[in-house]
């Protein structure tokens, strides 16, 4: 009975130990937040410990004044193979959602990435973490594309030949004589057929695996990863599952 009673907690201890758990979670969370590395509006980065070490070191560059979806810092690392000192610049993004990619909201995301990208250091490394909402293809995806094109534009003048006469593949005019002419690049490009703009030269910045499908987000994404000479890691491996 005595052992019993030795071994019972009391409700002190009882209270002791529960004070002792949420102290200790309360650390973790502070241990937590102090790797975290936000901006004033949404999108966040979070470190590891020795990641959050290495952005001490780098001065705490952070660039946080690039609006609500664009985030970069700075990190200051040692190579493994070399030992010297490396930077490395990581870019957290999260694209809009809405499906036209043209709109002042895409333009506005496109710019702070760029703005981001151009502040980093020369002979830094860029790291590029975005929600791009956009589906880029893999690396046959165009010739497929420019293969539907031309199916595409074939049906439209079909359906124009059927309308007009075959007359319209060279230059279609009404049948009475004092109606304007019609010209078939102008006919064309006033139907709403929605005709993709042709490929450009095969492109290093997809590989062979992943959606075999560009959206237009991924179409304008394509051009800006064109541009900042930048490549979509996830396409040139394979995965179980794949999203935009």
């Amino acid at each position: 009975e005595e052992a019993a009673t030795a071994g019972a907690l009391s409700p002190e201890s009882e209270a002791e130990r529960k004070e002792q758990r949420k102290a200790r979670r309360a650390a973790a969370r502070q241990k937590r937040d102090q790797r975290m590395i936000f901006n004033r509006q949404g999108v966040a980065v979070v470190l590891s410990p020795s990641a959050h070490e290495a952005w001490l070191t780098a001065g705490e560059e952070r660039h946080h004044d690039l609006g609500a979806r664009v985030l970069a810092l700075r990190l200051a690392v040692v190579d493994s193979l070399t030992g010297s000192r490396l930077g490395v610049f990581l870019v957290s993004a999260q694209a809009p959602s809405s499906k036209d990619p043209h709109t002042e909201e895409w333009d506005a995301f496109y710019a702070a990435l760029a703005t981001a990208i151009s502040r980093k250091q020369p002979g830094d490394v860029l790291v590029l973490g975005a929600s791009a909402n956009a589906a880029v293809g893999t690396s046959s995806t165009r010739e497929r594309e420019a293969a539907a094109r031309e199916a595409r534009q074939e049906a439209a003048v079909a359906r124009l030949v059927a309308k007009y006469g075959d007359d319209a593949r060279v230059e279609l005019e009404p049948p009475e004589p004092s109606g304007p002419s019609l010209d078939l690049a102008a006919t064309l490009d006033s139907q709403p057929t929605n005709f993709p703009p042709l490929p450009s030269a095969p492109t290093r910045c997809v590989g062979p695996f992943g959606i075999d499908y560009i959206s237009p987000s991924g179409r304008r994404l394509l051009g800006f990863m064109d541009t900042h000479e930048l490549a979509s890691l996830a396409t040139f491996y394979p995965k179980k599952h794949y999203a935009t």
